[in-house]
């Protein structure tokens, strides 16, 4: 049975938001009844503050885009008034909370924390492991363990060996071609291969594209170490269209399976690694490298950090 506030999603929503914010409406009815939103803080809020903060804000956001400002659902609206005011004060509150602790580690992430090097330990070990098996151009057939492997170290190229993106590689298809124009207009993500040399991301179909943060389509150059690991995984594939990555059942992986794979992916650890976890070390890392640069470089010019950025960097024209 279609959920009833469902019906009552923003039609200006981005396809990628409204399959988002479907799953968290669904699981709402499902729970506390088609009158959920009517009566949000009694009915849902318990549940809504036990999930993750991630999960909070989603499901909180979710219910906003059906009854919150710019909605158009008036007769929706009338009778929710007191849970607009509700959710659009706990979500203030989680944007206060988020500034004032910016820069800070979150509990998850505080237990879960490694440095980038051991991230790239683990895709040496996976890399290591495939030399030592001789999984290699030549050989012809993998077992489901050396193709298991295989797949693991692809997943940590596709993170590690350019600056890490959200999910957007759950969904690649495959598109061959001498030419980047043939790659169809759709709203979809492609993996562009001109030759084992020449390969290209495009990608249309994520959190922020059309939006205020990002474009209708970004490219990512293949980079070269992740360009070798596309060539190995794409000739054991056999591989020269559809979807780039499987689930080990050969379906295609949901949001969820994508999530697992990657925290199975990464798993050597010991600790419970996500993409967004790998985005927030990757960053974290490169920012402390460039300020400690910065510091050196203050140092030797002889004035503080704060006369250096405020007196001697001028922006670049």
């Amino acid at each position: 049975m279609k959920p009833h506030a469902t019906t009552y999603l923003n039609p200006k929503l981005k396809e990628v938001s409204k399959k988002r914010y479907l799953k968290r409406l669904s699981t709402l009815e499902e729970h506390f009844g088609p009158d959920v939103l009517q009566h949000f803080e009694d009915k849902a809020w318990d549940f809504v503050q036990s999930q993750t903060r991630s999960n909070k804000e989603s499901y909180l956001t979710a219910s906003r885009s059906c009854i919150g400002k710019g909605t158009d659902q008036k007769a929706l609206r009338s009778g929710c008034q007191q849970s607009i005011e509700f959710i659009e004060k706990q979500l203030a509150i989680m944007r206060k909370e988020r500034k004032e602790k910016a820069g800070t580690k979150s509990v998850h992430q505080n237990k879960n924390w490694v440095s980038l090097k051991q991230l790239k330990e683990v895709q040496h070990t996976y890399r290591k492991w495939l030399r030592r098996h001789k999984v290699n151009q030549l050989r012809t057939n993998l077992t489901a363990q050396e193709f298991k492997i295989l797949k693991y170290y692809i997943v940590a190229s596709l993170y590690l060996d350019i600056t890490a993106r959200r999910n957007v590689f759950r969904t690649v298809q495959i598109w061959m071609s001498q030419k980047e124009s043939t790659i169809p207009q759709d709203f979809n993500n492609y993996l562009w291969i001109k030759n084992r040399q020449t390969k290209k991301f495009f990608i249309r179909d994520h959190k922020t594209s059309g939006g205020i943060y990002g474009k209708e389509e970004d490219q990512i150059k293949v980079s070269p170490p992740l360009n070798r690991a596309l060539n190995l995984y794409l000739k054991h594939q056999k591989l020269e269209t559809g979807q780039l990555l499987f689930s080990f059942k050969d379906r295609e992986l949901c949001t969820v399976g994508w999530g697992n794979l990657v925290k199975r992916v990464f798993a050597p650890t010991g600790k419970v690694i996500g993409s967004q976890m790998i985005r927030v070390i990757q960053s974290t890392s490169k920012d402390c490298k460039a300020a400690k640069q910065l510091a050196l470089h203050a140092k030797e010019a002889g004035h503080s950090v704060n006369m250096h950025i405020e007196t001697y960097v001028v922006k670049c024209t």
